[in-house]
């Protein structure tokens, strides 16, 4: 699914596609994420895609760092 869609679904009102879009998100930072941060940034600097800049910009924010300190440990040794 392309990551665009996604995003989109971040923000709808249907738990079901939010919850699929947030795995998807939590996914990809797990599974590769400089690639998923790459990704991201890609979205949030296309001048065409500001309708889901802003989420590609929370995301990107909350794959680098966490309020929760125990998280937050994790994220730095990522």
């Amino acid at each position: 699914m392309e990551l665009i869609t996604i995003l989109e679904k971040t923000v709808s009102q249907d738990g079901l596609e939010l919850e699929e879009a947030q795995e998807f998100l939590e996914g990809g930072a797990m599974e590769n994420l400089s690639t998923f941060l790459v990704e991201l940034s890609r979205v949030l600097a296309n001048p065409g895609n500001s309708h889901v800049a802003r989420v590609a910009g929370l995301q990107i924010k909350n794959s680098l760092t966490s309020k929760d300190p125990d998280i937050k440990a994790q994220y730095q040794q990522r």
